[in-house]
């Protein structure tokens, strides 16, 4: 086979319209995915177009939660995972129980119909969420909860974030190392008018909120529910658990947990010879209004040892995700990006001796459309040492945390997430500026 032409990774510099890395799996095949040919993809300059945005979606999206009875709140759902006996990061699964009304973690019990062994933990966190962030002191319930309660106009909320991005980012193109200035130019002035404007409309909550006291807040309780696998591992799958909290006991059917005693045979004779890499990730960052997608963060950073490497090309396994590509940022010391690109995970790439590299992995599954989003993956990474081929595996657990409060005031109070988001977690530029290529 011809050798496929190296291209230095200061020369994909935005290069953003490059093919997707992997293929969706065929319908059933939830174990692996294809492991893609080591050829080329096309590569193009032509950055992605300003206009084209992922949030809102123009679909409408709606609002799926985890499983609840009006009383209680659980967030498992949408699971699909595989555990690997002395393979996987993880050796179990969490979530959260949110009730109106004291159970008392004593009276939390989980009952899987699973021949492996395993324990459960559970812990009451209501406290730290009950916690006033005022005053000097730290806690959870913060001004942003206190608004979710009042049902303000969201969207007016949003232009003023949007407004405080806008003002930050002109003060940075113009007043870059100033410390001090006086505001003459015409456009800041009307950008600061505008800003003010906004916060007048916020004044009556911030005035509210300072009346606001432990006393004012509802009545509802926290658990964190741990379940952990002991090995050895049985090869099973299951697909549902039996819940008890206080005296109700309930079926709760959440996706799919497989537990397998060997390590799975597509994994490949790993040595990460000649990098530090990632010792894994157990985290994906994003939200069910982010069109399907979902990132990976850091899932195959490394810094390179005493030898240039040349990364010849990753894919991934043990998932039903579309894995479409990655993100690379190359820091300096200060860890700035000195280099940022988008990279198809075929062409491949040099780097050079103590290099740090960092690479996001991203993903596209209608699953991530859901609220609540649990599953696994295992990348590899393949790469040259002075011409001798060697690889990495990175095992993820793709656990996808939502906001205890946002969740609480979502399924009790009706709160609109949807309508709320812009303000509550402003942009996502990794979703908006990706490369029209991949997008779905």
């Amino acid at each position: 086979m011809m050798r496929l032409k190296r291209i230095p990774s200061y020369m994909l510099l935005l290069l953003l319209c490059l093919s997707v890395g992997c293929k969706t799996p065929p319908a059933g095949q939830t174990s692996a995915t294809e492991k893609p040919l080591p050829t080329a993809a096309p590569v193009s300059t032509v950055e992605p177009s300003p206009a084209a945005s992922l949030r809102p979606s123009s679909a409408p999206v709606s609002f799926t939660p985890g499983w609840s009875d009006g009383e209680a709140y659980v967030s498992l759902a949408n699971q699909n995972c595989d555990f690997y006996d002395g393979a996987s990061i993880t050796s179990g699964v969490s979530f959260k129980v949110i009730s109106e009304k004291e159970i008392g973690k004593e009276n939390i019990r989980v009952n899987v119909p699973i021949r492996t062994a395993y324990t459960v933990e559970v812990t009451d966190v209501t406290e730290e969420f009950r916690a006033l962030n005022k005053d000097g002191v730290y806690g959870m319930f913060g001004f942003q909860t206190f608004l979710m309660l009042q049902n303000p106009d969201w969207e007016k909320l949003g232009d003023i974030r949007a407004e405080e991005a806008a003002i930050s980012d002109w003060i940075a193109a113009h007043h870059a190392g100033e410390t001090s200035w006086e505001i003459t130019d015409p456009e800041e002035i009307a950008m600061n008018q505008k800003l003010d404007e906004g916060y007048a409309y916020l004044q009556p909550y911030r005035d509210a909120w300072e009346q606001f006291t432990e006393a004012d807040i509802p009545e509802y309780h926290v658990y964190y529910v741990n379940i952990h696998f002991e090995t050895p591992y049985t090869e099973e799958k299951v697909d549902r658990l039996t819940l008890t909290l206080g005296e109700k006991e309930s079926d709760i059917p959440f996706g799919t947990w497989r537990l397998h005693p060997n390590a799975p045979e597509e994994m490949p004779k790993a040595d990460s010879y000649g990098l530090r890499p990632s010792p894994g990730v157990m985290v994906v960052e994003g939200n069910w209004l982010d069109g399907g997608f979902g990132l990976v963060p850091d899932a195959l950073s490394f810094t390179a040892g005493l030898d240039d490497v040349t990364v010849t090309g990753a894919y991934g396994y043990g998932t039903d995700c579309e894995i479409v590509g990655a993100h690379i940022k190359i820091p300096d010391a200060n860890g700035e990006a000195v280099s940022d690109y988008y990279w198809d995970m075929h062409t491949p790439l040099d780097f050079k001796a103590g290099q740090s590299v960092e690479i996001d992995v991203i993903l596209y599954h209608e699953r991530l459309t859901q609220y609540e989003f649990e599953g696994s993956l295992f990348l590899t990474m393949e790469y040259e040492v002075n011409g001798r081929p060697h690889a990495m595996t990175v095992p993820c657990a793709l656990h996808r945390s939502n906001d205890v409060l946002e969740t609480y005031l979502a399924v009790f109070k009706g709160l609109d997430l949807s309508a709320a988001d812009a303000y509550l977690h402003g942009e996502h530029p990794w979703v908006e500026n990706l490369p029209d290529a991949w997008r779905r």
